[in-house]
């Protein structure tokens, strides 16, 4: 029997490579009846179930399956993330503490720290973040980081530095350098100097943002450093300032949106105008869970009485003729959607979200973007989002402005999409 299990095991691997997933799945069952304990079986029945919105079944096999093979880190994995779907924060960080105890890595530190982060665990969370750094340098896994560690600088504690000037570096994405600039006054009481080194496009919005006229903000190319005596990397700094749970929502806002009225367009007064945002970053892994598929963009964008401002920037901008060859097969009004330039910078957006009723933005810049300038902000989740949304609430500490929208279950944007249109209709009356 165990001969005639493996060769289905076989057989099911080949399926699955070959995209026969009913059939792979059909061949797991099989296995599992003669062989309950096959972890690979098991696992591929979790992921399935996983992908058919199936989170209780996917979580029951995956439990089994990880009982089964304790040592495999895919499994283990698997088991952290469905569990995280599923608001177990307890057995998704257990797992991810035996991942780590298992076979010690600085991704696998960083998912354990980022899970801690999602639970709300912020002093535990931010002390594990700190393990993405190398003894404290600057890790070498891009030209920039590697650049900075070049200058041989030491890194920064959070300690008072009197007479020294501190780098702090902007770290990951555009939304990441704006949600962490609310730290920088903290940082700069206890320095004689500090540098903030963005990206461009961020550039001429923090320097004209009042909290932060102490800062000398660094736009400038990437691998073109300022004189500095210390770095600290952005996203360490609730660490080494060590503030722990507190966000400084209360900050909010620390960023100022032009006040000189940008060209909006559009109709002009009558209709509730919003802002919308389908789509983040390509090269982000998880872009596909986040981003709002066409269908149910489409969905969203049909809701009669609104008048709606195309904020997307980025390659998702592409599906903005394919929006609105779906907007006119359901029969909407094609002058309710109006385009804005997608190659603006940040200041230029923040003008134009500044006249608008509301922004709705799924996970990206924008959303961090609407809360540090305090503007009214929707953001729709999926049912795992990134770390700073956290798990659960419809509330957000980091930005009290915004509401958060999330999926009930995998994939279904469907019903975040009806949640929206009723708090439209509650909003507006349309």
């Amino acid at each position: 029997m165990a001969g005639l299990a493996e060769a289905d095991a076989a057989r099911m691997r080949q399926a699955l490579a070959a995209g026969r997933i009913d059939e792979a799945e059909r061949l797991a069952k099989r296995v599992l009846t003669i062989r309950p304990a096959h972890a690979e079986a098991r696992k591929l029945r979790a992921v399935l179930a996983w992908r058919r919105g199936d989170a209780a079944t996917g979580l029951q096999q995956i439990r089994r399956a990880a009982a089964s093979a304790p040592q495999d880190l895919e499994i283990g994995g698997i088991h952290a993330r469905q569990a995280m779907e599923a608001g177990l924060f307890d057995e998704a960080i257990a797992a991810r503490r035996r991942a780590c105890a298992r076979a010690p890595s600085r991704p696998r530190d960083i998912d354990l720290a980022l899970d801690l982060l999602a639970a709300g665990r912020f002093d535990e969370g931010w002390a594990q973040h700190e393990r993405r750094l190398p003894d404290g340098a600057p890790p070498t896994d891009s030209p920039l980081f590697a650049e900075l560690a070049r200058h041989k600088r030491p890194s920064w504690d959070g300690s008072a530095a009197d007479g020294a000037s501190v780098l702090v570096m902007g770290e990951a994405g555009f939304g990441d350098m704006i949600q962490f600039a609310r730290y920088l006054p903290l940082v700069a009481a206890r320095a004689a100097r500090v540098i903030y080194k963005v990206m461009r496009p961020l550039g001429r919005l923090l320097k004209a943002a009042p909290s932060l006229a102490a800062i000398a903000i660094d736009d400038g190319p990437a691998d073109v450093f300022p004189a500095f005596d210390r770095w600290v990397l952005a996203m360490s700094l609730p660490h080494r300032l060590g503030t722990g749970g507190d966000l400084l929502g209360a900050r909010c806002p620390y960023l100022a949106a032009d006040a000189t009225p940008a060209t909006l367009g559009g109709a002009g007064p009558g209709r509730p105008r919003v802002g919308i945002v389908w789509g983040g970053s390509p090269l982000q892994p998880r872009d596909p869970l986040r981003s709002l598929p066409p269908d149910h963009c489409a969905a969203l964008l049909s809701r009669p009485g609104i008048e709606w401002h195309i904020l997307q920037r980025g390659p998702h901008r592409a599906a903005l003729p394919e929006l609105r060859r779906r907007l006119a097969a359901r029969g909407a009004d094609p002058a309710a959607l109006v385009a804005h330039d997608g190659e603006v910078d940040f200041a230029d957006t923040a003008a134009l979200m500044r006249q608008l009723d509301l922004v709705m933005t799924v996970d990206t810049s924008t959303a961090h973007l609407a809360g540090a300038c305090g503007l009214a902000g929707w953001v729709l989740l999926s049912t795992v989002p990134d770390f700073r949304w956290l798990g659960t609430g419809a509330d957000s500490p980091w930005y009290p402005s915004l509401r958060l929208f999330r999926q009930p279950a995998p994939q279904r944007w469907d019903l975040v999409v009806d949640a929206v249109h009723a708090a439209l209709a509650q909003r507006f009356g349309v």
